[in-house]
């Protein structure tokens, strides 16, 4: 049956990407975003040579439940290239391959991957990955000294609409329901900032500056967050109009294409910053230090 040919496991490249178990000839989703909307985020994730199943950066194929073998493959990390681990429908044969960013090798020369590991289970059993995340942790040297919080965010609500009074009316009402919930962090998401790319210009729906802002959360007994993405700018941005030689462009010289950095809610193209240039690595000090310290 195909049942007894056991399930792979998906590892999805991102939020809106499949991730889960697939048994033996089922289709394995796409994408639930439309490529032209998605494509920046989810490039590293399109293999060149595609197969009925793949799973970014790790996966496994597995016999049946926790108590038989499984096969847990993957890449320790993406560093070198985005690796993948396929399978056939039949899930007989497990395979691991690297994109090699395109780049086409002269006669004689080499590239070299990222480390990959193989580890075979005697039992799945109920965290099979947990070998392999660990090893990924040691040679990554992640720290995992730190609890991970738990918190509310403004996104979910109020998406790029939120103001300065809704997320006070939150902050009360969370306040007061403290003791039955576990609520460690209040994060301010998209919605203050006038134009991605100007962080430290409000919009009008935040008359106040976010320092009062944070001392108000910090005094209900809460830890504030405040979400930014300083590598990205609004196409009508500041920052764009004042730095033109920022923006991460197709080809070198201003007069280039900006590189397509992807669609976004609500309903707009943004522009990405350029990392290799140090004024823009400047940048991104100083948004990052301000939020934190300021």
């Amino acid at each position: 049956s195909r049942a007894a040919l056991g399930t792979f496991f998906v590892h999805g490249w991102q939020s809106w990407g499949f991730t889960g178990s697939l048994r033996a000839y089922e289709t394995q989703p796409d994408i639930l975003v439309p490529d032209a909307f998605s494509r920046a985020f989810h490039l590293g994730g399109r293999l060149h040579c595609p197969t009925p199943r793949y799973s970014h950066m790790f996966g496994a194929l597995a016999r049946g439940d926790q108590h038989k073998p499984a096969l847990v493959a993957g890449f320790l990390s993406q560093s070198r290239h985005f690796g993948s681990v396929t399978s056939d429908l039949k899930h007989q044969r497990l395979g691991m391959q690297c994109d090699g960013d395109g780049v086409l090798l002269p006669p004689a020369a080499n590239i070299s991957t990222d480390w990959a590991v193989l580890h075979l289970l005697e039992e799945a059993g109920m965290e099979p990955f947990a070998q392999y995340m660990e090893a990924v942790r040691v040679f990554n040297s992640a720290r995992n000294n730190k609890p991970v919080p738990t918190g509310w965010c403004s996104w979910y609500m109020f998406f790029e609409k939120v103001s300065e009074d809704e997320l006070l009316d939150n902050l009360d009402v969370l306040r007061s329901e403290k003791s039955s919930l576990p609520i460690d962090m209040i994060q301010l998401d998209d919605g203050y900032p006038v134009a991605w790319g100007d962080w430290n210009v409000l919009n009008d729906r935040f008359p106040d500056d976010l320092k009062n802002l944070t001392s108000r959360i910090v005094a209900a007994g809460f830890t504030p967050g405040l979400w930014m993405a300083p590598l990205t700018a609004d196409k009508a941005s500041q920052l764009a109009r004042d730095h033109p030689e920022w923006i991460l462009r197709t080809k070198p010289g201003l007069n280039s294409t900006p590189v397509n950095s992807g669609y976004t809610h609500p309903g707009k193209w943004f522009y990405a910053l350029d990392i290799t240039h140090p004024e823009v690595q400047a940048h991104v000090r100083d948004v990052i230090t301000v939020a934190v310290h300021d």
